[in-house]
């Protein structure tokens, strides 16, 4: 099986057992993440003694916003922005005068989420949907209190998401330049400049 299938394929069940790891598998698994991470420029981590991360509000998506079926809801929204809209509409030069680009900023860690974007997509949207894939994430504000976002998005998993693009067969996709992601485009967010 491919990466690309694998990460799409991937079924994860958690479930919590107050049942003590002996140190010795810890020091294992510890290295093997080490390894991983190292070896694939990724952020795996393992969690020790938390209930709340296979029952509490950390277990869904949407934790770093506080906003739970937001799949569902951004979808919704989608479907609803395409019939208003109808096809897309170009003027002479190309420039779009009417239509629908679906942006999907891809998150560090996330890259199988992007997946599910892309497969939503490809099966509920028009053939010529113009997907603009952004790779500007850059951590600030609280992104500290949650490690799988507190960096930049790597190179690898940008080209992981690409590369299913491509595969799903998109031909209209805005992409971005590593560049993208810095603190110089992010605003004050104090109204200055209006």
């Amino acid at each position: 099986m491919e990466l690309l299938d694998a990460i799409r394929k991937r079924h994860s069940v958690r479930q919590y057992k107050e049942t003590p790891i002996e140190q010795e598998i810890i020091n294992e698994l510890e290295r093997e993440i080490e390894l991983i991470n190292k070896e694939g420029d990724l952020n795996f981590q393992l969690v020790l003694n938390e209930p709340e991360a296979f029952s509490g509000r950390m277990a869904h998506y949407g934790n770093f916003s506080g906003v739970k079926n937001y799949f569902n809801t951004a979808t919704s929204a989608v479907l609803e922005m395409q019939k208003q809209v109808g096809g897309n509409i170009f003027d002479e030069n190309g420039i779009m005068q009417k239509g629908l680009i679906v942006r999907h900023l891809v998150l560090p860690g996330n890259v199988s989420q992007a997946f599910r974007v892309m497969d939503w997509v490809k099966t509920n949207l028009p053939y010529d949907t113009i997907l603009s894939l952004m790779s500007q994430y850059t951590p600030c504000a609280n992104a500290a209190e949650y490690p799988t976002i507190n960096r930049k998005l790597s190179e690898r998993e940008y080209n992981l998401v690409l590369d299913y693009a491509e595969k799903l067969g998109f031909e209209n996709v805005f992409i971005q330049e590593p560049e993208s992601s810095s603190t110089e485009f992010i605003p004050a967010f104090d109204l200055s400049g209006i």
